[in-house]
Formats: C-alpha cells, sequence, structure tokens
C-alpha cells in the first residue's frame, strides 16, 4: 500500500477525521458469530420478516418506509436495533480506535465504534456519542473524541427518535439534522478526512459528500483519502478531481503498513502539556498543529534561535573528547586539541605509502566517508 504523505502527517500529528461508512461491518460480527448486516442485508431481513413483495435487491429506505406504514415507527426501529445489537469488531477496527482522531463521524445507527472504545483497556480518548443536534455540546479535545452519527443512532434515546431511515426521513433531514451538518462543514473544511467503509456508490457516500461540496470550491478544502477494496478507473478521475485521494486496500492493510512505517502513533493529548514544556516558544504554534512531527525534528535537531547560549561551557568534557555545548561555542571558546595536528599528518603519511586503490580506500572508507 503506498500511503500519501497528507494521509502520514495527518494521522502521525492527530489531526484527522475519520468518517466511517456501513461497509467497516466486514470487520465485525453478530454474537451467533455470524458477519454483520450491511444496508442491503437488513433491508432484505425486513422483506422476510413482515413478507413484503419486493423486486430486485430491496432498497432499504423503501422498505423501511412500508414496514413503518405497516406496522408503526416503533416497531420498525425495536427490529433493527435487535439485529444491531451485540456486534463485536475484530482486531483491525478495534486498532483503528487507538489511532488519536480530531473527530468521527458516521452514517450508521450501530454503536460498533463506541464498543472499540469500550474494548480498549488504555484508550487515548473517551468518545462523547452525539446523535441529534440537541446532544451537540463542549468536550475536552485533550482526552475526549465526539462521535457524531449524522443519521441518528439506535442506541441513544435522542438518537433513535431522529433516526433517517425511511425514504420520508431523508427528505426532511437538512431540517433535523442542520447543527450536526455544520460541525461537519467546519471540519470538512479545515481538517483532513479518511473515509472508511464506504463504496464509490454507496448512496449515503454521495449525499453527504455532494452537500458539502456544494458549499466549497476546488482547492478550498484539506485533501481527503478513501480507503476501499477496489475503485472503478473513472470513478477514481471523478473522485481526485474532487480531492478526494483513493486507496486501494482494506483495513487489514492499511494497518499492517502505518505499524510498519510509524510504529505506536498513538497521540496521547494527556502527554501534550509536558511536550509542549520542551517545545522552544516560536515553535508552539507548529507544535500545536502537528505535535508528533515537531517532536521527532527537536529530536534530531537543535533550533539555534532559541538555544542556550548561557549555560556553562563545557571545557573539560570538550577536551576529552565531548562535543561542544552551545555555552562554549556562544563564548567562542576555539582551541585545536592536543593530538589532532599530529594524527592528521601520521594518516596523510601513511596513505602516500600505500598503492591507489588502498589509498582511497583508506582516505573515503567504506561508505564514503573520511
Amino acid at each position: 500500500m503506498n500511503l500519501p504523505l497528507g494521509l502520514v502527517t495527518a494521522l502521525e500529528s492527530g489531526n484527522c477525521v475519520l468518517f466511517v461508512g456501513s461497509g467497516v461491518g466486514h470487520n465485525a460480527k453478530t454474537p451467533a458469530g455470524t458477519a454483520s448486516p450491511d444496508g442491503a442485508a437488513l433491508a432484505s431481513k425486513l422483506v422476510d420478516r413482515y413478507a413484503i413483495e419486493a423486486d430486485g435487491s430491496p432498497d432499504l429506505a423503501k422498505v423501511s418506509q412500508v414496514v413503518e406504514i405497516r406496522k408503526g415507527r416503533a416497531d420498525l426501529l425495536a427490529f433493527l436495533q435487535k439485529e444491531l445489537t451485540g456486534l463485536q469488531p475484530d482486531m483491525d477496527l478495534r486498532w483503528l480506535t487507538t489511532l488519536t482522531w480530531k473527530a468521527i463521524f458516521t452514517t450508521n445507527y450501530d454503536d460498533l465504534i463506541e464498543t472499540c472504545y469500550s474494548l480498549d483497556p488504555s484508550p487515548t480518548q473517551q468518545p462523547v456519542v452525539i446523535a441529534t443536534n440537541s446532544e451537540v455540546k463542549s468536550f475536552d479535545a485533550r482526552f475526549e473524541v465526539p462521535i457524531y452519527h449524522l443519521h441518528g443512532s439506535l442506541f441513544t434515546d435522542g438518537g433513535r427518535g431522529a433516526v433517517l431511515i425511511t425514504e420520508q426521513d431523508y427528505a426532511t433531514f437538512r431540517q433535523r439534522r442542520h447543527t450536526l451538518f455544520d460541525v461537519l462543514r467546519h471540519e470538512y473544511a479545515t481538517t483532513p478526512i479518511l473515509y472508511v467503509g464506504y463504496s464509490h456508490n454507496d448512496p449515503k457516500w454521495r449525499m453527504v459528500t455532494t452537500e458539502l461540496r456544494s458549499e466549497f470550491g476546488t482547492g478550498q478544502v484539506p485533501p481527503s483519502f478513501r480507503l476501499a477494496p477496489t475503485t472503478p478507473v473513472l470513478d477514481r478521475e471523478i473522485l481526485s478531481s474532487q480531492g478526494v485521494e483513493t486507496i486501494d486496500g482494506n483495513l487489514t492493510s492499511i494497518r499492517s503498513d502505518v505499524v510498519s512505517r510509524l510504529g505506536d502513533i498513538r497521540v496521547d493529548p494527556r502527554n501534550m502539556s509536558d511536550l509542549s514544556k520542551q517545545v522552544p516558544s516560536d515553535l508552539r504554534v507548529v507544535f500545536d498543529a502537528h505535535p508528533a512531527a515537531t517532536v521527532r525534528l527537536l529530536n534530531n535537531w537543535t533550533y539555534v534561535n532559541q538555544a542556550n547560549f548561557l549555560e556553562s561551557p563545557n571545557t573539560n568534557d570538550f577536551l576529552k573528547g565531548s562535543p561542544p555545548n552551545w555555552g562554549l561555542i556562544g563564548q567562542g571558546v576555539n582551541f585545536q586539541r592536543d593530538i589532532e595536528e599530529g594524527l592528521v599528518q601520521d594518516i596523510l603519511n601513511f596513505a602516500t605509502e600505500l598503492s591507489p586503490g588502498a589509498r582511497s580506500h583508506l582516505l573515503l572508507g567504506p561508505a564514503g566517508t573520511g
């Protein structure tokens, strides 16, 4: 897998939004050990349960509308909740929630993402579930991550009453979900997004992304990334023109690649205050946006503009062979080591006695260094 640099940087810094679709159900099982039902499977179950005549592949929104007409809203939601209760994520899906996210959005009705966090003995973040306009609340970004159920949740009291499931629900969804979409618009305009669990022709994916793109011109938003096993060539080109880069693979492959390249990249917000004390004031703004990358840079380089030139010179240690500290450099304590000149002359004398090939090897060293 060829991970885009923009995605690697976003994941490494914890400055990335996760957008989850029904496709992640392939990484979960029901309590009976069967595959987690996706939209098509739920539609088929409703058709069988309520003896509905449907031609071809049943559409979940249409079938749900019929069930609501015949049996009522409560019966429809109770059946769906039963089908989606107790889903168990596999290790790849659980790994996804060990990463640090700025926010998580989903069009799923289940509580699979919340279950991933509950199974983690030491989660980096605590989930804050928001499934309706009235549930939008403040949260502590250092310790918590909001999970926005854009189409409602069957596992919260408010979210269950606001689930978008029937054709009629989708016809009036703007009025009922405007606050959640306002939050999504802000993140879409400011933060890279990773879409997981959406096919190129997923109706929910199309509805959400089309509405977002309608308010922003090309190049006005950060790049987004979409993980999918396969994507037709034409769809890939269309998505690219819309600022969405397609990554071929699944959760197993992206997990393997991220771990092999970056290792454990959990950005623990609780450590941010301690790390920030080690960051020069000039770089604080950069650190806030990209903490992991900034710390890695400072571990390998010194920001000379704010180096401590007033510290005591380490003259004795320097004479014994240690590197000079900034105090020694700042005070201009310059002198040659006692052995330097004689050692260099001995090497040169020895080199002149060697053959040309051996002399080249000696002076350059096996790796081309002096």
